[in-house]
């Protein structure tokens, strides 16, 4: 039989080691002079940038009335839309039908322009709906609806997935653009292709590995118009992205909405400007009855003063 625990020889017991002093490993390691050239470079991408749109906005601004008149050709319609969601933050729940939202972010949405700089662009409103409810989340979230690795998509955009409203909408445009169509953009194209750059703008461009260019045909607009990252623009160097100078156009030129793909499954998207709905039979209704305290349900003729 083995020896019992209390019989076996006693024997020291063995202390660990103690555990080495941590290594502190440096990130990243920089001068003032480093920092100084790092905002220098920064300042000349702006630079360049407001250059670049300074010059494309003169151009653009000499052939308004028939950059506008192109627009209206290219228009289609009317488009009867039914099961459009309406997706907001909570807070607006019992205001499911106002454009306030799309202008009190400092960037605005993609067809619209918000609080950029007033100075210098006018904001303007839109409404955004979505085919679906998921299409309408990801809108509102900018963010895959599926989420990443552990987070869902409410937990990236910052927002509790307790508060939020989601609705039902109807309703019809006379006049949209409607991006599934582009061919019919091919007329505005052209006014656009022969637009230039100068030559010293595009060295400048080329120094920090910016390819200055212009639009020349319609494959390349609706590239810039369905840019996923569209929002870097008026984030960084606060110049509208091309898809809100798109719809300043589309606005400017009376019609009441875009349909566009949307940038995570390609589902249908409005953008709809009830601005423009002033003498027009075009409306956004809810879908279902509405719960006490909704005052707004219908957008129209009649109530766009309103906004």
């Amino acid at each position: 039989m083995p020896r019992s625990r209390r019989n076996r020889p006693w024997k020291p017991r063995r202390r660990k080691p103690p555990p080495p002093n941590p290594t502190v490993y440096h990130l990243d390691t920089f001068s003032l002079e480093d920092v100084r050239q790092w905002k220098k470079g920064q300042d000349e991408f702006i630079r360049v940038y407001w250059n670049w749109y300074s010059q494309l906005a003169h151009q653009r601004s000499r052939i308004l009335p028939k950059l506008k008149a192109a627009l209206s050709d290219a228009a289609v319609g009317p488009f009867d839309f039914h099961d459009y969601q309406r997706a907001v933050k909570y807070k607006w729940a019992l205001e499911p039908l106002s454009v306030r939202g799309s202008l009190l972010d400092e960037v605005g949405g993609r067809f619209n322009i918000g609080e950029i700089d007033r100075t210098k662009f006018t904001p303007f409103p839109a409404l955004y709906l979505g085919q679906d409810k998921m299409t309408a989340l990801q809108e509102l979230f900018q963010v895959d609806p599926q989420g990443q690795g552990e987070f869902t998509a409410e937990e990236l955009a910052l927002t509790n997935p307790g508060s939020l409203a989601c609705v039902s909408t109807y309703g019809s445009l006379e006049k949209y653009i409607d991006l599934g169509r582009p061919e019919r953009l091919k007329p505005f194209v052209d006014l656009l292709k022969d637009f230039a750059v100068s030559e010293d703008l595009v060295k400048a461009g080329q120094k920090i590995g910016i390819n200055i260019n212009v639009t020349r045909n319609v494959e390349t607009l609706m590239t810039t118009l369905t840019y996923p990252n569209w929002r870097a623009f008026p984030q960084h160097v606060d110049v509208p992205a091309n898809c809100q100078l798109f719809g300043q156009l589309v606005v400017e030129a009376g019609i009441e909405g875009i349909q566009y793909p949307s940038k995570y499954e390609g589902k249908s998207c409005l953008a709809i400007f009830p601005q423009n709905f002033r003498n027009t039979d075009s409306f956004v209704q809810l879908s279902d009855q509405t719960p006490t305290g909704i005052t707004r349900f219908r957008l129209d003729s009649t109530t766009v003063d309103d906004l």
